[in-house]
């Protein structure tokens, strides 16, 4: 019952700094009196998915399409930038969670033993979900500072490099319980995140390309109504000079 109760407390936790992150990212309000109900009832359907087991691959691309799932109706909109930002938040909590896991076996952590109820686990536990929470957070700051554009040319962009990353932390998680596939995970981790580092460069420049075309509009704006202005004047001095 205890061990239920310790799962069941870390779920909760997971969901509201993720829930965090989204809102963060979506520019609302946070609330979490008014969303305390939904992360508690979240939590709960993730503890009772547990129950069927899977291999770990799937297990978390189960976790990715709940947390995205979660996030859509706490946003209350199914809008295509919503669904990316609730994408992009699962994307990153999967990709800092495995990057954790990740760190813990090069230190030659038993991930193993971490799966079994004890103060090993309680500490391990603790100590990743700092680390998630940060790294989860501080991005999404950076995030918002760098006011990366998102439009119609690069949103297939965004949702395929999400989907791979997803793909490739799943992977991880697969591996992660094999010592001697280490190395693999920390190729996989890299793949994941130079995708992840190309794509928010490749996002800045489309926002500076964009600044500059629309500086370039509003430029030539300017200069078709200093010229329309030029016109009426010569034409009002024309009509003076009919009238004299």
């Amino acid at each position: 019952m205890i061990e239920i109760l310790y799962e069941y407390a870390f779920s909760v936790i997971d969901y509201t700094y993720i829930l965090l992150a989204f809102l963060l990212l979506e520019g609302k309000e946070i609330k979490f009196k008014k969303n305390i109900l939904p992360i508690m009832v979240v939590a709960l359907i993730q503890q009772l998915t547990e129950i069927i087991e899977l291999p770990l691959f799937f297990g978390s691309l189960k976790d990715g399409i709940l947390i995205v799932s979660f996030l859509l109706i706490i946003g209350k909109s199914f809008k295509k930038i919503t669904f990316l930002h609730a994408l992009m938040i699962d994307s990153l909590f999967a990709l800092f969670l495995t990057l954790g896991i990740t760190i813990a076996t090069l230190c030659s952590i038993d991930i193993m033993k971490t799966f079994v109820f004890g103060l090993y686990r309680l500490c391990f536990t603790l100590v990743l979900k700092v680390f998630v929470c940060s790294c989860l957070i501080m991005t999404v700051i950076q995030f918002k500072k760098k006011r990366i554009l998102i439009s119609q040319k690069n949103y297939s962009i965004f949702i395929s490099c999400f989907i791979i990353c997803e793909i490739i932390t799943s992977l991880i998680s697969q591996f992660s319980t094999h010592m001697q596939m280490k190395f693999f995970m920390v190729i996989l981790i890299g793949i994941a995140c130079l995708i992840l580092y190309i794509l928010i460069n490749y996002s800045i420049l489309m926002k500076k390309n964009y600044d500059v075309e629309l500086y370039k509009k509003m430029s030539d704006l300017t200069e078709n109504q200093m010229q329309n202005f030029i016109i009426e004047q010569k034409e009002t001095r024309k009509l003076s000079m009919i009238q004299k």
